[in-house]
């Protein structure tokens, strides 16, 4: 028995049964681990710091939290007024979008991009050489 326990092969097949049985034993306690730890900035800086100052103050500006809206539209020959003109129609149509799965049908619960985002008006960044052009939109 004490050759066995010397061989390489039936170490690793040991290690693994082990990692498997605490794995089974312990594993759903791993999703409870991210409620226990905080992953914004000021957690790791003092109070007293300039960036957690300035994060305390947006804090206050803004009640809820959000994801910005990015478009980028783009045609080598150059985006005509019509082209800008779609691009503020099409922003201003986006949040009455139906949201969709990844084959296009619609989903069941008839949601909407309105439902999830707050949409502002769109800020379009034309390109300097005139061929693109992006459109931001945040809360």
């Amino acid at each position: 028995m004490g050759s066995l326990l010397r061989r390489p092969l039936v170490w690793a097949i040991a290690c693994l049964v082990a990692w498997l049985f605490l794995g089974g034993i312990f594993g759903s306690d791993a999703g409870k681990l991210s409620q226990a730890q905080k992953n914004d900035n000021a957690s790791f800086l003092p109070a007293s710091a300039e960036s957690t100052q300035v994060l305390d103050l947006q804090a206050k500006f803004s009640q809820t939290q959000s994801f910005p809206l990015f478009m980028l539209l783009t045609r080598e020959t150059g985006l005509t007024q019509a082209d800008r003109a779609a691009v503020n129609s099409f922003a201003a149509s986006a949040p009455s979008l139906r949201l969709t799965d990844d084959t296009g049908k619609q989903l069941a619960d008839d949601k909407t991009v309105g439902d999830y985002l707050a949409v502002t008006p769109v800020v379009a960044v034309p390109s300097a050489d005139g061929t693109a052009t992006t459109g931001v939109t945040a809360r």
